[in-house]
């Protein structure tokens, strides 16, 4: 039997209601939270103009620079790995893009664009409790 007084309990995360990127964390963090929402899911969702999009796939790159904080989110570079984005400690590439479902190429975003969610979606991301009902 599991002793009880050591147990912790995460409640089951939904991939709409909760898989929303907070780019205030590091670069490691986004990318964990980014492969947790991976496939066989939907991907973590950021916006970018206006625009939601999902990614399924990152890398860290260049761990241990300091961006400015204001910088954590806009995008730095564009490549064939993907696009490149400031993050607190160092900079993630997201691959695997999505938007409505469909595939997005490294191309159709901008350097100096930055990728946001609001600080209403955040917190609605983190009071987000899946109930039985809404589980499956």
């Amino acid at each position: 039997a599991q002793n009880e007084l050591d147990a912790v309990y995460f409640p089951r995360l939904s991939t709409i209601e909760n898989a929303v990127i907070d780019f205030a964390w590091s670069a490691l963090e986004i990318e964990a939270f980014i492969r947790a929402f991976g496939k066989p899911y939907q991907g973590a969702e950021f916006y970018c103009a206006k625009q939601a999009y999902r990614v399924l796939t990152a890398r860290v790159v260049d761990v241990g620079i300091d961006f400015h904080p204001f910088c954590h989110g806009l995008i730095v570079n564009t490549s064939q790995y993907g696009v490149h984005v400031a993050c607190r400690g160092g900079v993630v590439i997201f691959n695997n893009i999505l938007q409505a479902g469909a595939s997005v190429e490294a191309r159709h975003f901008k350097v100096g664009a930055r990728l946001w969610n609001s600080p209403d979606r955040l917190l609605a991301a983190r009071k987000f409790r899946p109930s039985t009902v809404n589980l499956a």
